[in-house]
């Protein structure tokens, strides 16, 4: 399964859930991933409500799908939404 953002979500082997970046992820992260992006205000309040309702395993899923990606395009999201994805996630 995949959305509009460039990102798919599979199931590994090993049965735990991953958030990967699909074929359509290059010509996707135009449309969302660039600085002050109100669209990481949502992506925190995704992060914060899959954790709060119990889906841990679903929330650092998405979260760890975006820290690859911030660990590849880094600048255009900065630190600071960074930071706050990260406090969301209950590990």
């Amino acid at each position: 399964m995949y959305c509009q953002s460039g990102l798919q979500l599979s199931k590994p082997g090993n049965g735990q859930i991953a958030v990967t970046q699909s074929d359509e992820y290059r010509e996707r992260i135009s449309v969302w991933l660039n600085r002050f992006n109100h669209n990481y205000l949502r992506i925190t309040r995704i992060l914060t409500s899959l954790s709060l309702l119990g889906l841990e395993d679903d929330a650092k899923a998405f979260f760890n799908g975006l820290d690859q990606i911030y660990l590849e395009e880094g600048d255009p999201i900065g630190s600071e939404p960074y930071l706050f994805w990260k406090k969301a996630v209950i590990f």
